[in-house]
């Protein structure tokens, strides 16, 4: 890891919030959407509402938070600075905030005309993202773990949104596949290609220097990535080939490789974990040991259906889903922004440092009991988010538990903020 005020590209603190604190926004939308559908949004994983709660969730949650935080961790974790980075942030985050907003707005039965403008605005804004960030990656001088990694998750990326936006504005499968299949491998790039991937990558990074743990083995950093794009692009050759016995065996080999990959993925970042040096070390510990919890509950579900329906249609593949992009997803990016937020603010503050005046530390800058007992509370919404997949009446509670987790991310990330600008005036008072 480069030292951070040696590396360039690394944005001002004002450009990554922007990021960070409108993507709880996004969850918390998603939220209301399922607590003023209810049961609707619980019936089936087709419905509307359930739509619109997995693109506010994947686009406007996911999405928005990995856009600003690779901005960061790209010229420090693998000196791949994003050039005009000002700019690219700019357009990916107008892009995201007015496509997501669009594409949502369209599921719960807005004018239909509009869907194509929101998926070009997530083309153009995406594209000009990956872009970006793909060429910073390439012309890296050393390929890190994590920018290699990364790479393959934003390649991941851009064919999970050019699959997207045919979905939006092609009303028929241009292939002889049905729309549900297409979906499903929809689903696939993004949870596997893009989430997944994505996570792996920057743990690598965070996960030593957080918990002052040992590295990842070498056979995970080289292996995991290329393995699960592998798989990937065979499940979508055999699902693609038709629904002859020969392709539905390929697919599920390809799903079962998918799925192995990531348990081994979970073993070594639970192990390595479990050795480290800050093992109970507040809000990011517990998040991330849930996040594994929450992943290894996800891979179980996947596995049952994937042995026992490929259609991927069943109530435990929608569990899994659920466990996998409300569980997995978000604690594993609110235990890291927990982090890395009052850490930059950290960073920014270094200037203004003064032998009358010392620098608060990172933990100072973040409002650490409420940040913990938010991760612990989120447990229960996941709870009721899992149990409405069976029990649709519960679909109301669930979504007002998650929007109630979603208000108190941004609420402790904005208290961290509130922090920062505290101890930067009384820095600039005792320079003055």
């Amino acid at each position: 890891m480069l030292p951070p005020r040696t590396a360039d590209g690394v944005l001002p603190l004002s450009v990554l919030l922007r990021f960070f604190l409108t993507a709880p926004t996004f969850a918390l939308l998603a939220g209301v959407v399922i607590a003023t559908e209810g049961p609707a949004a619980a019936a089936s994983r087709w419905t509307p509402a359930a739509l619109a709660a997995t693109h506010l969730m994947t686009l406007g949650f996911v999405t928005m938070t990995a856009a600003g935080a690779l901005l960061q961790i790209l010229p420090v974790a693998a000196g791949a600075s994003v050039a005009r980075g000002r700019l690219v942030a700019g357009v990916a985050h107008g892009a995201l905030t007015a496509g997501t907003l669009l594409l949502a707005w369209t599921f719960l039965g807005g004018v239909p005309l509009l869907a194509p403008f929101g998926a070009a605005a997530l083309l153009a804004g995406l594209g000009v993202y990956v872009a970006a960030a793909a060429r910073a990656i390439l012309r890296a001088p050393v390929a890190t773990p994590t920018g290699v990694t990364v790479g393959f998750a934003l390649a991941s990326l851009a064919v999970t949104v050019l699959m997207g936006a045919t979905l939006a504005v092609v009303p028929v499968p241009f292939a002889a596949v049905p729309r549900p299949a297409l979906v499903d491998l929809h689903l696939a790039w993004g949870f596997a290609g893009w989430i997944g991937l994505l996570v792996a990558g920057v743990a690598y990074q965070v996960v030593p220097m957080f918990g002052l743990t040992k590295p990842y083995p070498k056979l995970v950093h080289r292996g995991l990535a290329p393995a699960v794009v592998g798989a990937l692009v065979s499940m979508s050759a055999a699902a693609l080939a038709g629904g002859a016995a020969v392709g539905r065996f390929f697919y599920g080999l390809a799903g079962a490789g998918i799925l192995t990959a990531f348990a081994a993925f979970l073993l070594v970042t639970w192990k390595i974990q479990s050795g480290g040096r800050r093992r109970g070390d507040g809000a990011t510990a517990a998040a991330w040991r849930l996040a594994m919890l929450a992943l290894g509950a996800s891979l179980l579900g996947a596995g049952v259906s994937l042995a026992t329906d490929a259609t991927h249609g069943r109530p435990i593949a929608v569990m899994a889903a659920v466990a996998f992009l409300f569980g997995f997803a978000f604690w594993m990016i609110a235990g890291m922004l927990y982090r890395i937020v009052p850490f930059l603010a950290w960073m920014d503050l270094q200037g203004l440092a003064s032998h009358a005046r010392p620098l608060p530390s990172a933990r100072q800058l973040a409002p650490q009991g409420s940040c913990l007992a938010h991760v612990w509370a989120h447990a229960a919404a996941l709870a009721l988010l899992v149990a409405a997949v069976d029990r649709p009446a519960l679909a109301s509670a669930a979504g007002v538990g998650f929007g109630i987790s979603a208000l108190w991310l941004g609420l402790n990330l904005l208290g961290s903020v509130r922090l920062y600008r505290r101890a930067k005036q009384d820095l600039s008072r005792g320079h003055g």
